[in-house]
């Protein structure tokens, strides 16, 4: 452990430096904001930031289109549970399924405008904008955005068909017959 004064450091030529402590293991620094706090480096260039904000932590990856990745161990391998893919503005790409508990929604929007949930018997995708429809979009033989069908809200949800509806055996029964 070497310092001046101002700064101190310490220093392995070779090998391996192990910190092995019997209670916790605390650092404490006093600058917050990108740059500060602690720098993870490798030959001097900084690839990792952890450090404080006014109200939160942040772990940061530096290098420009450097991933976030969380990895696991699944029953005795090595797997990618999460990336957090920062050449997609940090697009989520999960190994696996998103599970949610009942009544936990996937929330869209800015402002949580819509939520797709289940309550444990029923699924619900629900809209909290007044008079926002609901469109099923899709792609019909390379032409894309073709909206199929559309609930509109602002007519109790009336059902509009971009084409022919068909049906395979299921007939509907209409007391004005």
């Amino acid at each position: 452990l070497t310092s001046d004064g101002t700064n101190g450091s310490i220093f392995a030529n070779e090998g391996n430096l192990t910190l092995d402590v019997a209670g916790e293991l605390i650092i404490d620094t006093d600058l917050q904001g990108e740059g500060n706090g602690i720098l993870l480096k490798d030959s001097g260039t900084t690839y990792g930031n952890i450090f404080r904000t006014d109200s939160d932590l942040v772990v940061m990856s530096s290098a420009s289109n450097e991933d976030l990745i969380f990895k696991g161990n699944d029953n005795g391998s090595t797997i990618t549970a999460l990336t957090l893919d920062m050449s997609s503005a940090g697009r989520a790409n999960f190994n696996n399924d998103i599970g949610l508990l009942d009544d936990k929604g996937v929330r869209l929007g800015t402002g949580d405008d819509s939520v797709i949930y289940n309550d444990g018997s029923n699924l619900y995708f629900k809209n909290n904008t007044s008079n926002q429809d609901f469109n099923f979009v899709g792609n019909d033989d390379g032409s894309t955005n073709i909206t199929a069908f559309s609930l509109d809200m602002s007519a109790a949800g009336a059902a509009t068909f971009n084409s022919s509806v068909t049906s395979t055996g299921v007939y509907l029964n209409n007391a004005s017959n």
